[in-house]
Parts: structure tokens; sequence; C-alpha cells
């Protein structure tokens, strides 16, 4: 097992799906993180198994309790006529005492799981591991009543189905999470990638609005404003606004900051469009 100072473990505990996109795990300056996060993830898992041992092994031991208070009761009652109704009381009081116990244990420990499950998941969303990440969420869901109140794992478990091109529900939860929160820390994320699901469902009036918003939105982001200005050409360019593309494509152009990456993409639209090209 690992042994994770309290330091690291405070380290590993603030991290959340809030991260997402801005710590870059596959950059060699970041792999004392990226270990830690692997060896929380271990303990975290073990802390799971730990926890749903100790469950079996208080409910087998109560149910072990429940049959030889049962024996009991048969015992006195094959033996002994008189008194049956004082010592049946007494052993069926003594049966629930050991049925109950084990039941309040087994809430306590399973609430400590449910927060396991969410940190779990957002631990796996950082490592890009979505089939842990996403079960790990639907676990939390299923188990956490008022999940809708823990905004980072409405916003994590978006992602998820984002990733995983499940547009349907990634777009329920984002629009969901900015109901509840509409100045979410990660609230521009949200709206950039509403805005390019949205553009693939042809819902092309709202994609505009959420491009928009994450454009004006001057928070840290993991995307560039000449990147979301690229996206508004080419939502034009599927509506056939095809003077309006060309002109926004052109206007990033002519930006000094635009990268090679990005300005090949430009050129490609423009060519694949048979736009002539800007000299």
């Amino acid at each position: 097992m690992f042994q994770i100072s309290n330091d690291e473990l405070l380290t590993a505990m603030e991290l959340d799906s809030r991260y997402y996109g801005f710590l870059d795990l596959s950059d060699p300056r970041n792999a004392e993180i990226n270990d830690l996060i692997q060896q929380t993830i271990t303990a975290l898992q073990d802390e799971i198994a730990s926890s749903h041992s100790s469950n079996i092994v208080k409910q087998r031991d109560g149910k072990h309790g429940n049959s030889k208070s049962n024996i009991l009761v048969k015992d006195e009652h094959i033996k002994e006529n008189s008194g049956q109704m004082e010592s049946d009381n007494k052993d069926i009081k003594f049966g629930l005492a050991n049925e109950i116990a084990p039941k309040g244990n087994h809430q306590g420990i399973e609430e400590v799981d449910i927060n396991t499950y969410c940190k779990l998941g957002h631990l796996h969303l950082l490592r890009s591991e979505y089939y842990e990440a996403l079960s790990a969420y639907q676990k939390y869901m299923r188990l956490c009543e008022k999940y809708w109140n823990n905004h980072a794992f409405i916003y994590g478990l978006g992602i998820v189905y984002f990733e995983f091109r499940c547009f349907k529900w990634s777009i329920k939860l984002f629009q969901e999470l900015l109901y509840l929160n509409p100045h979410f820390t990660c609230a521009n994320e949200v709206h950039l990638r509403l805005g390019l699901m949205l553009k693939v469902n042809g819902d092309f009036r709202s994609a505009l609005k959420h491009l928009q918003l994450a454009l004006a939105d001057s928070s840290p982001s993991t995307f560039t404003d000449l990147q979301v200005k690229f996206q508004i050409a080419h939502l034009y360019e599927v509506q056939n606004k095809h003077k309006a593309a060309k002109e926004s494509y052109e206007f990033i152009l002519n930006d000094r900051n635009v990268s090679l990456d990005l300005k090949a993409d430009i050129y490609r639209q423009l060519e694949n469009n048979h736009y002539p090209r800007r000299k």
C-alpha cells in the first residue's frame, strides 16, 4: 500500500474536474503530481474495498447473531413453559439490537464511499481515463440524493459525456449546471462545449450565443480567443453564410498572434470552400 503524507493528501484532495485541461499530466514537468494522483487513486480504491469488506463481515456477523438468538428463543420455549413471554421478549430485543447495529455502521461506511467515488471520478478524469471516471461518477450519482449541489461533479460528468460524444447527456448536464450556477468557475469552458455540441446538432442560434459568451468571458481558459473566433467562423460556414465566414477567417489571419496550426486550419477551410485565398 502506498504511503501518502498529509501535505500530499491535501494537494490531491484539492484537485477536481475544474483542473481538466489546465493540468497537463503528459508534461514531464508534472510527473510528480501525476504519480501523486495515481497513488491517491490506488489509496481510494483500497478504501472502497476495505469498506465493502467491513460491510460484508458486519452483515454476516449480524445474521449469525440473529440466528443464535432465534435458537435461544426456541430452546427456552421447549425447556420452560413458565415465564415464556418474559424470556421471549428479552431475546427478541437482543435480536433487534443486533439487526439494527450493522445497518447504522453500514450507512456510516457508505457515506465515506459516496465522497470517495466522486473524488475517484475527478482524478480519473484528470488522467483522461474516461471509462473509469464515468463508472465512478455514475456510482456517486446513484448513491447521492442531492448530487446537483455538487457543481464540480456535474461539470466532470458533463466533460466525460462530451469526450464520449454523448452530446444529449452532456448538453443536459451543462445546461443544468449553468442554471444552478451561472458564475461557475469554468463557465467559459461550459459555454464553448455547448457551442460546439449545439453546432453539431444544428441549433445554430444557440450555438452562436454560447460561443459568443465563451469569447466574452475573460476567465482563464484552455482555449484562445482566436480558436473561439475560428469556431464562430465555421458556424457561419455550415450555415452557408459564406461572406461572413470568409471575413471571419481573414480577420483571424490578420492577427499577428495566430498560431501556425490555426492558420493551416483556416487555409484548409478556405480552399475546401473555394474561397479566393488572401494575398
